[in-house]
């Protein structure tokens, strides 16, 4: 095989601190009744989906035991398993907020990107009633950052080439926040885009897809997540927050019709 991948990333810090707080609100703890440690749950940080490159949920979580990613259906998306479970019995929480797919309950974890991302937390079976309905198989919460200073920010763009030098994937973040005495903003923007997939150079071309690039492997995403919070006093606090996420992806041609059948 021989594909090659090139890859690089830039980072800029707008003032001094990259790594802002937890945002409490959004977590969802679940305590034993003999102590208040944590039971049944797993934290990935932030400098954890930093230091493995993780540019989605579903990268971020590929690394924990007991979760196995996988591509796959006639959509391509990219889902997570559970010890075994599928996504339709795991619950995904953004902020503690549950998030659903009508449709048949499968979402595309690849299409949530990690970059205003403080920490996820995964719960693996034995999900508390806290959290609702449809986590037999655990839970997924990701929690968004919040800041810690009065002004505080950093950029970050990470760019993909193949293995002819060509542009294949970019993605470019903007996170900045401000804390107050009495109040706190925290802005995170994202946009990735994905040109192509470059094929193995030893792939044998069909009918349907010939050498070199993947066929409609084009992906577009984008997010804004605008959070508030007011201290109402030492131990009480109030946040709204705001997030707009719109993803876009393109559907590539089956390469074995015998296997799987053409889909536009």
């Amino acid at each position: 095989m021989k594909k090659i991948i090139l890859s690089g990333a830039v980072a800029a810090v707008l003032v001094p601190n990259l790594h802002a707080e937890v945002f409490e609100l959004g977590k969802i703890n679940v305590a034993s009744e003999l102590n208040e440690e944590k039971v049944f749950e797993q934290t990935t940080t932030e400098e954890t989906i930093q230091r493995d490159s993780a540019v989605t949920v579903s990268e971020a979580l590929d690394n924990v035991s007991g979760v196995t990613q996988d591509t796959q259906g006639g959509r391509a998306e990219s889902t997570l398993y559970i010890r075994g479970f599928d996504a339709r019995r795991i619950g995904f929480f953004i902020d503690g907020v549950p998030v659903y797919v009508p449709y048949d309950g499968n979402f595309d974890y690849g299409r949530f990107l990690t970059t205003d991302i403080a920490e996820i937390d995964l719960s693996k079976g034995y999900s508390s009633v806290a959290y609702g309905a449809n986590t037999m198989g655990g839970v997924i919460n990701v929690i968004s950052k919040k800041p810690t200073k009065a002004l505080e920010g950093s950029i970050r763009s990470h760019v993909v080439f193949d293995s002819d030098a060509g542009f294949a994937r970019q993605v470019t973040s903007l996170n900045v926040g401000t804390l107050q005495e009495k109040y706190y903003i925290q802005l995170g923007a994202n946009y990735a885009n994905q040109d192509h997939f470059r094929l193995s150079d030893d792939f044998e071309p069909t009918a349907y897809q010939p050498s070199g690039d993947r066929l409609r492997s084009e992906t577009e995403d984008r997010k804004v997540n605008l959070k508030a919070g007011y201290f109402i006093d030492a131990n009480t606090e109030l946040a709204l927050g705001y997030i707009n996420q719109k993803g876009e992806k393109q559907q590539p041609p089956a390469t074995d019709t015998e296997f799987s059948k053409e889909k536009y």
